[in-house]
């Protein structure tokens, strides 16, 4: 199932996505979607996994939390 993950500082960084979101679940692929002129983070990102129940429990536990700022 893929979760889009919205409103990111534009300091976060794959491995950190993906470390937060691990707790609740196995992550197939980790994306964070970047600028093409100026190469940064246009702050969301992308994340799936390989069980839908994991990704409702990242949902349930992680939405409208503060990370990295």
């Amino acid at each position: 199932m893929n979760l889009f993950i919205g409103n990111l500082n534009p300091e976060t960084t794959i491995t950190n996505l993906r470390k937060i979101f691990e707790e609740y679940g196995e992550i197939i692929t980790a994306k964070i979607i970047y600028d093409n002129a100026t190469g940064m983070s246009r702050g969301f990102g992308f994340l799936e996994y390989t069980d839908k129940f994991h990704a409702f429990d990242a949902i349930d536990n992680l939405d409208c939390t503060f990370f990295e700022g």
